[in-house]
């Protein structure tokens, strides 16, 4: 036996013990009040989970990956808004309010995670005040780096009165995800995920 691969066999091991939870589609859905009335706009994402078992003195974890481009809305006033699914402050935003919908504070450490949860239950969900989205709009939308991010609470700071974001919500559903922003945004693809410059951008699309 060479004693060298040794270290390597908890590692090996470990990998082979992680198991696929599976997927679900949800879709996300923002509305703002405007001068207009209101207008609103949704997107289809997936997440796809996975369980990380670990000693027990360390405990176990579940990896989360995302597929999908966020949700936009055309104001009035000629700016689009899209919605991030985290806010800067804590890092929790409508994916949390998703993942988290059917988990008891006491079932943490049960094994049946939030994904498996979701499967077996769907769920339409509006998301908490405290967890609502960061949003991002460009004062030049050709201009890959006049993008600027503001809290959801900020819409009537920079675009006037009757702005505010209404609601946001997730449901799960059976449509599949789609490259929505490929119009929208006709340079979205040359943003690179190591590109520390365009850093605020990066979360428009995920894993496509």
């Amino acid at each position: 036996m060479n004693r060298r691969l040794l270290p390597l066999a908890p590692i090996v091991a470990l990998m082979a013990s992680c198991s696929d939870l599976g997927s679900v589609n949800f879709r996300y859905t923002v509305e703002v009040n405007t001068p207009d009335g209101l207008r609103s706009g949704s997107s289809v994402m997936n997440i796809h989970g996975y369980n990380i078992p670990m000693p027990e003195n360390i405990g176990g974890g579940q990896k989360i990956d995302l597929t999908g481009d966020v949700p936009f809305v055309d104001l009035p006033n000629g700016i689009t808004l899209f919605a991030l699914v985290s806010r800067r402050s804590g890092g929790r935003g409508p994916l949390y309010t998703l993942i988290w919908s059917q988990r008891r504070p006491h079932s943490q450490g049960d094994p049946k995670t939030a994904i498996s949860d979701l499967k077996d239950r769907p769920v339409c969900k509006i998301v908490e005040k405290e967890y609502q989205p960061d949003l991002i709009y460009f004062s030049n939308i050709n201009n890959i780096k006049s993008a600027r991010r503001m809290r959801s609470d900020e819409l009537k700071t920079k675009f006037g009165e009757k702005y505010s974001l209404r609601r946001a919500y997730v449901c799960t559903t059976s449509a599949q995800p789609q490259r929505t922003l490929d119009n929208k945004i006709p340079w979205i693809n040359d943003v690179g995920l190591l590109d520390f410059d365009l850093i605020e951008i990066s979360g428009l699309r995920h894993g496509v």
